[in-house]
Formats: structure tokens, C-alpha cells, sequence
């Protein structure tokens, strides 16, 4: 699953498949 991520860069594309520990409050 891909999700859109805003950090301080604008927003991220994370690929929870490749990335299952990162866990963030700014996940919509």
C-alpha cells in the first residue's frame, strides 16, 4: 500500500510494503 505523507517537504509517496515500521500522527 502506498500512502501520501505531508512533511516538511510537501508530500511524500510512502510504500508501507517496503517501509511497515514507519508510523506517523501526519498519516491522513
Amino acid at each position: 500500500a502506498i500512502a501520501a505523507v505531508k512533511s516538511a517537504e510537501g508530500v511524500e509517496l510512502i510504500d508501507f510494503a517496503r517501509l511497515p515500521e514507519l508510523t506517523m500522527p501526519e498519516i491522513a
